[in-house]
This record gives C-alpha cells, structure tokens and sequence, in this order.
C-alpha cells in the first residue's frame, strides 16, 4: 500500500519534474504540525494547572471560612455566657 504523495511523487519524477522541492516542503509541513501538536500539549497542560491550582484554592477559602465561622460562634456562645453570668 502506497501513500498518496508517495504515489504523486512517483508520478511527477516520471514526468521528469523536480520533487527536492516537494520533499523540503514536506519536512516543514512535518515540523510546523509536530510545533503545533507541541504547542497545543503545552496550553493543555497550562490550563489543567491553572484548574488544579484554582480548585486547590477553593478548597482552602471553603476551609479556612469554616473554620472562622467556627470560631466567631465559639466567641458568640462565650460572650453570651458571661453576659448570663453577670445577670
């Protein structure tokens, strides 16, 4: 089985063209998608850590407001009892 620019090309040096040019231009086609490819794994991998860090903050936020919610009624819940033990 035969690639269809392997085929073109075959039949291009059989009409007596120059196919270097075709070769070269191929190789940067090649690169160009491998540079893209790369560029796209990279923005990927960007954003997955970008969403990570987020999440990772959330979490925090949503702990550390638990843990000043449990406090201020913890200072509530004494303010009141010395208010009742002065009475």
């Amino acid at each position: 089985m035969c690639s269809s620019t392997f085929i073109q090309r075959q039949y291009a040096e059989q009409m007596g063209l120059n196919t270097s040019s075709v070769d070269l231009l191929t190789q940067i086609i090649q690169r160009m998608a491998e540079e893209i490819s790369r560029a796209f794994e990279m923005q990927n991998n960007i954003v997955q850590t970008f969403l990570e860090t987020s999440r990772q903050n959330i979490k925090r936020l949503n702990e550390n407001t638990t843990m000043y919610t449990e406090w201020q009624k913890k200072f509530i819940d004494f303010n009141m009892n010395n208010v009742q033990k002065t009475k």
